[in-house]
């Protein structure tokens, strides 16, 4: 099909085959370029959630009894019992 955009080649090797397979449960009946495209958009907005979340950051979560905090989380990882 004719289009003004680059096209880009991609080899259906074990890797990309086991990727189509699993993305046509995902897609089903899509065309294996479609899949690939839809799958690397989800990943692409999945990175762009996770750059908005720097990686040491520790949420806090509310339990009936009490907020955890940080302090907290690092005195249970740090607990050697």
């Amino acid at each position: 099909m004719p289009t003004i955009h680059d096209r880009i080649q991609v080899t259906r090797d074990k890797r990309v085959e086991k990727i189509l397979a699993l993305g046509q449960r995902r897609f089903p009946g899509e065309r294996p370029g479609r899949v690939l495209v839809d799958l690397a958009g989800e990943r692409a907005e999945q990175l762009a959630r996770e750059a908005a979340y720097p990686l040491d950051t520790i949420p806090v979560f509310r339990s009936p009894a009490r907020t955890v905090t940080r302090e907290m989380v690092a005195d249970a990882l740090d607990d050697d019992e």
